[in-house]
């Protein structure tokens, strides 16, 4: 009866290996447990980070077409500057050409006016002279 001598050595040997395994078994649905916990909680902070991205992509769009609106607003406004500044060019050539011609204008006036002077100075120092004309 040796066999039956070691069968409660067995027993007991298959019994405490069972509960070591169940004890491993158990430690490692704990284990994979928080594994699935940790990924879960790894897939919201991804999906956070996602959605973070993506709100400063929109916002970085939102500023690229703010920024385009005035770059065209400020195109325009550098245009109007542009063609009210050749208005003005225009004017004031046309102003210095009419000055111009009138003060050219004005040239047979001033020689005209400084002869009949000439003429009345000759009369007057003709009158003071002798008082004949």
């Amino acid at each position: 009866m040796a066999l039956g001598e070691n069968r409660p050595v067995e027993v007991e040997k298959v019994e405490k290996e069972h509960e070591e395994l169940k004890a491993e078994y158990d430690r490692l649905r704990c284990s994979k447990r928080r594994w699935r916990a940790r990924e879960q909680k790894s897939w919201t902070e991804i999906e956070a980070i996602t959605l973070e991205n993506q709100a400063v992509k929109d916002n970085l769009a939102g500023n690229a077409i703010v920024a385009t609106a005035q770059k065209v607003a400020w195109s325009e406004a550098m245009g109007e500057l542009s063609r009210r500044n050749l208005e003005l060019h225009g004017s004031l050539a046309a102003h210095t050409l009419t000055v111009a011609q009138f003060v050219h204008g004005l040239e047979p006036v001033a020689d005209g006016l400084k002869e009949e002077h000439e003429v009345l100075k000759r009369l007057v120092r003709g009158a003071d002279a002798g008082g004949e004309d």
